[in-house]
């Protein structure tokens, strides 16, 4: 279920706020739950600070205490001068102002051509309404050519080999070894697989955890490739044709895969018990199968077990 509050840390000085963005769930919550609602052009950015805080003037106000003139208003979004917006005000966390618009489409831009006597004649719920239609017109046609792109990308991509594993009849598996995760002098924890550290870090101790598609010490370097396996046990995969389909640091698709996909870039999510298959950049020929066994006594290191597919 999606939560209704997110943590969003940010810095301000040398003080840590966790400021609480309210998720959107629908236009009549957003209305009950609404401080204020008002229409404002952007005059300046007053303070890059996070939040950051834009001197605004409204306009016209759908809901809330009559406000005229100035006013400053907290964002964890970015706002550009003279360009207008309709602003939401949940409360909240602010910096030197009551208007916080920190909550998810809270702050949403009006095109050039938009006039407030669009709005006469509605009730709240369509103003708003009619505000978020024409953003999501406007986003559509920006979405149009880069989805038009994605599209030649997709069939220019589709006879691809490479990210595929594809084992010419029943597999061999080699010897089934079993140990612990080690930790370098800066604290990055790793699998040795053959002399090969695959970076991991835990996330619900004894349960899941990540394991990242960079090289040790190289930020950013595509190195470890997975892939998604259905065997509950390493040995459930001898002697069985393989066809797996791997996935590294920039495969486009992985919010589609079968991976556990966590929104970044850099890690995939693993449980403990999980089969997966392994390889990197250097040899993609050589295929490692891993499964995690267990959390060890610091919550961080992890037992695991793995061998190779014999060529």
């Amino acid at each position: 279920m999606k939560k209704l509050l997110c943590g969003l840390f940010l810095w301000l000085g040398n003080i840590t706020f966790a400021i609480h963005v309210p998720i959107f769930t629908d236009t009549d919550n957003l209305i009950k739950k609404a401080d204020q609602i008002i229409i404002a052009e952007c005059v300046s950015e007053k303070a890059k600070t996070s939040p950051r805080l834009y001197d605004v003037t409204v306009m016209k106000v759908l809901k809330g205490n009559e406000t005229s003139g100035h006013l400053l208003v907290s964002t964890i979004y970015r706002m550009e001068p003279s360009i207008r917006y309709m602003l939401v005000n949940l409360s909240g966390f602010s910096v030197g102002t009551n208007f916080t618009a920190t909550s998810e489409l809270s702050v949403i831009p009006l095109r050039a051509t938009f006039s407030l006597d669009e709005l006469k004649g509605k009730d709240l719920k369509e103003q708003i309404q009619y505000i978020y239609s024409m953003y999501l017109c406007e986003i559509e046609r920006e979405l149009e050519p880069l989805l038009a792109k994605k599209g030649l990308l997709e069939h220019a991509l589709s006879d691809r080999s490479y990210e595929w594993y594809h084992s010419v009849g029943p597999i061999r598996i080699g010897p089934i070894v079993e140990s612990n995760t080690k930790t370098n002098g800066s604290h990055i924890i790793y699998l040795d697989l053959e002399g090969k550290k695959l970076n991991w870090s835990s996330c619900m101790p004894g349960k899941t955890g990540f394991f990242y598609f960079e090289k040790t010490g190289a930020n950013w370097t595509p190195y470890w490739e997975f892939a998604s396996c259905e065997a509950t046990r390493i040995e459930d995969l001898s002697e069985k044709p393989i066809k797996a389909r791997f996935y590294g640091l920039l495969t486009p698709g992985r919010k589609q895969s079968p991976l556990g996909w966590t929104g970044s870039i850099q890690s995939i999510q693993v449980k403990v018990g999980q089969v997966l298959l392994v390889r990197n950049t250097e040899d993609l020929h050589t295929i490692f199968v891993v499964q995690l066994l267990g959390q060890q006594h610091d919550q961080e290191s992890m037992s695991y077990r793995y061998t190779t597919i014999q060529r």
